[in-house]
């Protein structure tokens, strides 16, 4: 439970950490949560359509880099903690919609632009 202005440890999964305190339910929510991005993730490699809304993420966790996305035409990173547009969201040369919204992203990268294929951007 979050109080305040206080942290969630979500950013542990994203980075493939462990959860302070180590109690085992912590663990294993820990575990299930990382099977979630890691299909999430999978699933983005065979449509082309990543989902990663309201996961609490800081940054794009390092397992995505195990997996081709570079075919991604649709990306939805809403509802997250990004303080800035994920340099590998830069890389979806062929991303036709972006979702942004609900981040605490204040600047948005020049180099967006070279996102020709981009239709929708939603901050």
């Amino acid at each position: 439970m979050m109080h305040g202005g206080g942290h969630v440890s979500s950013a542990a999964s994203a980075h493939g950490g462990q959860a302070a305190g180590g109690d085992s339910s912590s663990s294993s929510s820990l575990a299930v949560m990382c099977k979630s991005l890691e299909k999430s993730l999978a699933d983005a490699q065979v449509t082309g359509e990543l989902h990663l809304s309201g996961r609490g993420l800081k940054e794009l966790p390092p397992a995505a880099a195990q997996y081709n996305l570079s075919d991604t035409i649709s990306a939805d990173v809403s509802r997250n903690r990004f303080s800035e547009v994920p340099p590998e969201l830069l890389q979806f040369v062929t991303a036709e919609e972006m979702n942004l919204s609900s981040n605490l992203i204040r600047v948005i990268p020049d180099s967006i632009v070279q996102l020709s294929s981009l239709v929708h951007l939603n901050l």
